[in-house]
């Protein structure tokens, strides 16, 4: 397929997005849009010459400038409920009366809820009450609602994917290891961790983004291997050098988790209602500027009951779907994908810009 407009990548700010932009563009394709919602998140695209522009996907005039001349689209951003679902409703409707080629939505495995066993892309979906999950599902039906009535679209679930400038799952998780206060955290930790690496998830976006055989299909996209989360942290722990892990049992675990909640719930809701405040006072007073040093710290080393519900849940994601249709064969081991990030991590070190940005 030869592009007859801009291939427009949405959330091109942020780790999937930016990583779309830069393989596309490093392979050759000149016609790119790339779609920020803040100019401020563009400085890792700005590298290369590259169309950016700024969209809002609730803002009407945004979205109208950014498709303009498109003929496929990449979806890869996120944001709250709000974003996720009407936004993916306004952006698929604009595509979807543009006659684009090709629309690709990036849904995730979230979607599959607390299911456990092997899990495949037919198996019917149920709204948990997590607003994240929720949300997801909505936007999938969205994009299939118009993948009916002719919206030529793909929707990937994929996994936990890691990689350079990965913040939640690669930043975070080094941060937390680097502090000296995670480890293994026994059978709480012995579910499977089903990574991705970033390249190989740009992959599968371009299988579907030229192959027909995509069209009105959703495949789930994950790497070659499987391992617990307490094998992803020793990796990573070894690999970088880190502080020895802490032996955590279960008991012990749920216990810190039960006690910190009330700090999450309290946090959230400052975050949410009264930063601004917050900030103002804590400039002026040091035993409040100290007190949230302590709870950020609390917060941070010790993982949530959220955490531990995905760390222990026996679940694998089939990709028997997407290698049958459009030939995807995960290329990136979870050796040699850690090896890369490790290697930008360390760079990053070494210019003094831990937190990789």
């Amino acid at each position: 397929m030869t592009s007859k407009g801009k291939i427009l990548v949405t959330g091109a700010g942020g780790f999937i997005g930016g990583r779309v932009i830069e393989m596309l563009h490093l392979t050759g394709v000149q016609s790119l849009r790339a779609a920020v919602r803040q100019w401020a998140s563009c400085a890792r695209i700005g590298r290369f010459p590259v169309e950016v522009v700024k969209m809002n996907l609730l803002d009407d005039a945004e979205m109208a400038a950014a498709m303009d001349g498109v003929s496929e689209v990449i979806h890869c951003a996120k944001g709250s409920r709000e974003g996720i679902v009407e936004g993916t409703r306004r952006l698929a409707e604009c595509a979807y009366k543009k006659g684009v080629s090709r629309f690709i939505y990036l849904s995730s495995i979230a979607v599959y809820g607390k299911a456990t066993g092997t899990l495949e892309e037919g198996m019917p979906l149920a709204h948990t009450g997590d607003e994240y999950a929720d949300a997801k599902i909505d936007a999938e039906g969205i994009c299939q609602e118009l993948g009916r009535k002719g919206l030529p679209v793909s929707i990937l679930r994929p996994t936990i994917v890691y990689g350079p400038h990965s913040g939640l799952w690669t930043e975070e998780v080094i941060a937390k290891l680097a502090a000296g206060q995670w480890g293994t955290f026994g059978e709480v930790g012995e579910g499977k961790c089903n990574l991705l690496y970033v390249d190989d998830l740009v992959g599968a976006i371009v299988a579907c983004l030229y192959d027909k055989r995509a069209i009105g299909q959703t495949f789930n996209i994950s790497g070659p291997e499987v391992v617990t989360w307490n094998e992803y942290f020793s990796r990573i722990q070894k690999d970088l050098e880190l502080p020895p892990l802490r032996e955590h049992t279960k008991h012990g675990s749920n216990v810190r988790a039960l006690m910190m909640e009330p700090v999450r719930v309290v946090a959230r809701y400052v975050r949410d209602h009264h930063m601004g405040t917050v900030k103002w006072i804590a400039e002026r007073s040091r035993l409040l500027k100290s007190c949230i040093k302590s709870a950020e710290a609390g917060i941070k080393g010790t993982p949530s009951l959220g955490e531990f519900a995905l760390w222990s849940t026996d679940a694998i994601y089939s990709i028997e779907r997407a290698k049958a249709t459009i030939g995807f064969v995960p290329c990136f081991s979870i050796d040699e994908g850690l090896q890369l990030t490790h290697q930008w991590y360390r760079h990053q070190e070494s210019l003094g810009n831990g937190d990789g940005q």
